[in-house]
């Protein structure tokens, strides 16, 4: 058995409308657990979340100035 908690993930679950997608990978095991792999799901703003995450690490980690103003080229812009 592996460590993911694939039950209890199944549970929680259980009680969400919609559909799922999910992938998690324990590092140390290389235990994969999936979710609706081949489903395709529109990320929208979702991408933020991952995105602030990192920022956030950066900034307390020193390699990012919070207060530092930030430029995007339109041609990234959508």
């Amino acid at each position: 058995m592996g460590k993911i908690p694939q039950n209890q993930i199944y549970q929680l679950l259980a009680e969400l409308k919609g559909t799922v997608g999910l992938y998690i990978q324990d590092l140390e095991t290389d235990e994969v657990f999936q979710i609706n792999p081949d489903h395709v799901f529109p990320s929208a703003s979702v991408i933020k979340i991952p995105m602030l995450a990192l920022l956030l690490k950066d900034v307390q980690e020193g390699r990012v100035d919070w207060k530092a103003p930030r430029s995007i080229n339109p041609v990234n812009r959508v």
